[in-house]
């Protein structure tokens, strides 16, 4: 029998699976890790990507002393099947449909859980929401969405969860939301599970995710080790846009642009952002701080960005800069669509000094594993 937790919201590729895999840790819950869904860069053209497939569970399960499974352990489904968010693609009539009470960790001005029928139609599975209680929140403020682990916590502790036990026990709040069926479930105590962990936090401060300090990084985080087949394509990558037989120390370079707009200063056109003179400005500093203090000579520099304007590439080139080229590659087409990100993500991983961009989450934990993995440096580019 498992006493187990699932997240239902997968959409960032390591944030909320380390939220939900923590509050297992402290529970003593086993922690059922949903596949992710596409979202932002990604199409829903590109399926569903196992996390087991980007990061080493057998690494992970030793490191915590504590299974962890997926949902592919515990419930056959199509994971390369089509990605749909369609409200009635789920059949009353479909037998294989598991029915599940679950908690909403939203806002308080929040009128529904969210967004959660496109991992239902994945997994078969049909939920009812309840939000939970007050004191599960961080601030008075009923926009804020920060609720902390420990009232989480007291919520699914196996057999002795705030509703199981206790004066306060059988007395459910209210249903925030039936099901798409129409159920009306209480929070399942066998299978507890949350719609969507990213505002989660410890009670020191909100995004605290972010701080060098955090909970998650240093319990879950630093364990989550890249699959040895993602490592072996990253480096043979590497290998390949620096015309090397042997990988040489490097610093790795991630270049937030998109949506990370910054405001601009007099003279200049919208959209601003940090300007590369500043991340060159940087490198240049850690190379120097590489050889003296560690006697480590990066000179070679790997960089990533979701930019796609060539002037911009042109001017990478122009510093001696390496970058894959993922369009003449045809990594897409070779692999799928996740790989361009996932060969990203785990080539940025393997420098001996990392530049990356202030409040992007992306380059925080790069630069973590970069310090906690190689004895690495870090520093966050601002426009400032």
């Amino acid at each position: 029998m498992c006493v187990c937790l699932y997240l239902v919201y997968p959409t960032r590729l390591t944030q909320l699976q380390m939220h939900m895999i923590y509050l297992g840790v402290m529970t003593g819950r086993i922690p059922i890790v949903p596949p992710i869904i596409p979202v932002a860069h990604i199409t829903y053209n590109a399926g569903l990507l196992r996390f087991g497939s980007v990061f080493n569970l057998t690494t992970l399960r030793s490191a915590l002393r504590r299974p962890v499974l997926e949902w592919s352990d515990v419930k056959t489904f199509d994971i390369n099947g089509t990605f749909t968010e369609e409200m009635d693609h789920n059949k009353p009539t479909d037998p294989n449909i598991e029915y599940f009470g679950c908690w909403s960790v939203v806002s308080r001005q929040s009128d529904g859980p969210g967004l959660v029928q496109g991992i239902e139609n994945t997994l078969k599975i049909d939920m009812s929401f309840t939000r939970v209680p007050e004191f599960t929140y961080f601030l008075n403020d009923r926009n804020n969405p920060f609720t902390t682990f420990s009232a989480l916590s007291a919520l699914i502790v196996p057999k002795y969860g705030w509703f199981n036990d206790g004066p306060q026990k059988d007395k459910w709040p209210p249903t925030m939301r039936p099901s798409r069926s129409g159920k009306t479930l209480h929070p399942d105590e066998q299978l507890a599970c949350f719609d969507f962990m990213y505002y989660v936090t410890s009670g020191v401060q909100e995004m605290e995710f972010e701080k060098r300090w955090s909970h998650t990084w240093h319990t879950v985080g630093k364990h989550l080790r890249f699959t040895e087949p993602l490592v072996d394509l990253a480096q043979e990558y590497i290998r390949r846009v620096m015309k090397v037989e042997e990988i040489p120390q490097m610093i790795a370079v991630h270049i937030r642009r998109g949506d990370f707009k910054f405001p601009c200063e007099e003279g200049e056109t919208p959209p601003c952002y940090i300007p590369l003179p500043k991340y060159r400005d940087a490198v240049l500093k850690m190379q120097a701080q590489l050889l003296k203090n560690h006697n480590v000579n990066a000179s070679r520099v790997l960089v990533a960005s979701d930019e796609t304007a060539p002037e911009f590439w042109q001017q990478i080139t122009d510093y001696g800069w390496d970058y894959f080229n993922h369009t003449a590659e045809r990594t897409a087409e070779r692999h799928d669509e996740w790989y361009p990100l996932l060969i990203d993500k785990v080539a940025l991983s393997m420098g001996a000094g990392f530049v990356g961009t202030i409040a992007s989450t992306f380059s925080f934990l790069n630069a973590w594993r970069v310090e906690d993995w190689n004895g690495g440096l870090s520093y966050m580019a601002t426009p400032w």
